[in-house]
């Protein structure tokens, strides 16, 4: 395995600095701006002290905490093998440890890093990881003010959560293919979809976060079913389940055919069987307005929920963070971030947002 840059320990100084200029010419910036004048600018997390030259040629974002303004959060850097990811409070750095996921399959990067509302000021980050190519790791980490640690699930006897699973839902030895969060009016919800290691069939359970506990109260979607179609040898990939229109999905990346492939399914139905969705690629999140979204490039692409293509818009330098219930306004938001650089060491992340009911302005 090649040696990597550990960038992260490099940062701990933060230094103010009057406002941003862009380089004369930068496409990734030039596409955002399409999209951006289309949107409100939310908040700012920093300038930060980094090194540019650090971070040029991987991918990096920030994912903000879920709460008024979003400006504290989570820097995201994929460093070959390596996600690592580090606490940003405002212009400062925040601990002084950075969490390090693996990535020992680049093409196959089924990781996702998901910020979770608790209903409360603390943040939760769901991270779904594969170490190997047989075993998932799902971890549940919280900033606790100095450091980030692994949440501790307040049950007795103490389990991780792959066992709690097991021992909620009555499941025979389950291990998890897919998990992601998704925005309810209280708290966020957190899906899960399993596979029974001893009879191979599937469950998909929900379970309310919670801030104190991480994940609360446990809700089944359909337990013990077969999945006809699911390929037998899959054992991770990015699921997602979409409550207001009772459809789950699955996307993971086929080495033969080199591309990602989209399925569904109705958990609803007496045999439920994925059905192909042959025009999308990977999912990357499903939408309280019942649409898929799926970056492409430099693009964001809108599905219904049937997978026939809507729309499309230039993302370039933006990342699309999550979806989120905002209370004040009573409306859901799309959350979009994006890095701008001061100089070659002053890095800002600006936030920005749409009304998800805006969606189509994107168009």
């Amino acid at each position: 395995m090649r040696r990597c840059k550990s960038w992260l320990l490099l940062l701990f100084i933060p230094i103010l600095m009057p406002g941003c200029s862009y380089p004369p010419y930068d496409e990734g910036i030039s596409l955002a701006l399409k999209t951006t004048e289309k949107m409100q600018l939310w908040t700012e997390a920093g300038p930060i002290w980094t090194w540019k030259s650090e971070l040029e040629g991987k991918d990096y974002f920030f994912i903000p905490q879920k709460l008024d303004p979003p400006s504290r959060g989570y820097v995201i850097v994929e460093l070959d093998w390596l996600i690592a990811f580090r606490f940003v409070d405002g212009f400062e750095w925040r601990g002084n440890n950075e969490l390090l996921l693996s990535n020992e399959v680049p093409t196959t990067l089924n990781y996702r890093i998901d910020s979770i509302f608790g209903g409360g000021d603390s943040i939760n980050v769901l991270t779904f990881d594969r170490s190997d190519y047989s075993n998932n790791e799902i971890h549940l980490f919280q900033y606790d003010g100095s450091n980030i640690n692994e949440s501790t699930l307040t049950i007795d006897p103490p389990l991780n959560l792959i066992d709690k699973i097991n021992l909620d839902f009555g499941l025979a030895a389950a291990t998890v293919i897919g998990a992601h969060s998704y925005p309810d009016t209280a708290a966020d919800w957190v899906f899960f979809l399993c596979r029974s290691g001893l009879t191979g069939l599937f469950s998909e359970v929900r379970y309310n976060a919670d801030n104190i506990n991480a994940i609360g109260s446990p809700t089944q979607i359909k337990l013990n079913f077969p999945l006809a179609g699911f390929p037998p040898d899959l054992e991770n990939g990015f699921y997602y389940h979409n409550p207001v229109t009772d459809i789950s999905y699955i996307s993971y990346y086929d080495e033969e055919k080199e591309k990602y492939l989209s399925f569904s399914w109705q958990p609803a139905d007496p045999a439920p069987t994925l059905t192909e969705l042959t025009s999308v690629g990977k999912i990357d999140a499903v939408l309280s307005s019942g649409e898929l979204f799926s970056r492409d490039g430099n693009m964001g692409v809108i599905y219904d929920k049937d997978g026939q293509k809507q729309f499309s818009f230039p993302l370039g330098a933006l990342h699309f963070a999550y979806e989120t219930w905002f209370l004040p306004a009573s409306e859901y938001r799309l959350v979009f971030t994006q890095p701008v650089w001061e100089d070659q060491n002053q890095l800002l992340f600006k936030v920005y947002f749409l009304p998800t009911a805006e969606l189509a302005t994107l168009d």
